[in-house]
């Protein structure tokens, strides 16, 4: 790994500068820049892992100073801790770099930041920013939730296996929120206010939901109103009165019917580093 270079990516230097008096033998094609560097999940939980691939990187044929990829999550300049790591590329210039997420990592978008450098510092570029996307893992359904329970990330759809029938029962779990906050439900879209309820310990609110009577066929969001005034958007499909009938015969004559629920217990997340565009926060 080239260490002058991951200390100056740690320490926040500036990038995509060939110091003075440096060859450009390995850098690539004059006017071409570093294509982007793919994630592979972007999308990962405390606990999981990811990879950073790029290629460009051609490898130095000095044995005394090697080239190296290096890619690192960015967590600002006042992080308490590092997440980064490099490799050497292959013949043809691609690498991968696999960089693990701690337990405990607090939830929100990052900027990844990557590039190629020799061992001395005599040359280094940096690839465009990626991002990656840290969730909380998905929690056990609360006891509270009752049969069925549909456990939802924010801003994940409700109605993901198929449509909703007016009328049916949908007992859901929707997890990524404060413990003990308030929240308002209003299901759109024309604006019907389901209520307000109060998260459990844990952050998940518990919401015994029905599609009420007369509900039109098609594409609607439940909106979820936070203490702090933003909003987490859930789409929902509502089935048509044929499919409704056909497919399980449900009475369409029942009403809206809500219902939450508090889960006495403790838990949150460690706050580790400076958050990026964070999505649902965790405590």
């Amino acid at each position: 790994m080239p260490r002058p270079f991951l200390t100056r990516l740690a320490t926040g230097s500036l990038l995509g500068v060939v110091l003075a008096g440096a060859s450009l033998a390995t850098a690539p094609a004059a006017g071409a820049a570093p294509s982007t560097p793919v994630l592979s999940p972007s999308s990962v939980t405390a606990g999981q892992s990811f990879t950073v691939s790029g290629a460009g990187c051609t490898p130095s044929t000095d044995p005394t100073n090697p080239i190296a990829a290096v890619a690192f999550i960015d967590l600002g300049p006042d992080a308490q801790m590092g997440i980064g790591d490099g490799a050497e590329p292959a013949a043809d210039g691609s690498w991968t770099v696999s960089l693990t997420i701690p337990e405990g990592f607090q939830s929100g978008t990052y900027d990844v930041i990557s590039g190629c450098a020799d061992y001395l510092g005599t040359y280094e570029f940096q690839y465009p920013t990626t991002t990656v996307t840290v969730g909380r893992p998905v929690p056990p359904a609360p006891a509270t939730c009752g049969s069925n329970c549909q456990v939802v990330a924010p801003g994940a759809k409700l109605s993901a296996d198929r449509a909703v029938v007016p009328g049916e029962l949908r007992n859901l779990a929707l997890y990524g929120y404060l413990p003990f906050e308030q929240v308002t439900l209003v299901l759109h879209s024309t604006p019907q206010t389901l209520g307000t309820f109060t998260a459990d310990a844990n952050g998940i609110v518990v919401v015994a939901f029905r599609a009420p009577e007369g509900t039109t066929a098609g594409d609607h969001t439940l909106k979820v109103t936070r203490a702090d005034g933003s909003v987490v958007s859930y789409a929902i499909t509502i089935a048509a009165a044929k499919e409704q009938l056909a497919s399980t015969g449900a009475d369409v004559t029942v009403p809206l019917m809500v219902g939450g629920a508090l889960l006495a217990a403790g838990g949150g997340a460690l706050v580790v580093a400076r958050r990026r565009n964070a999505g649902a926060t965790q405590v």
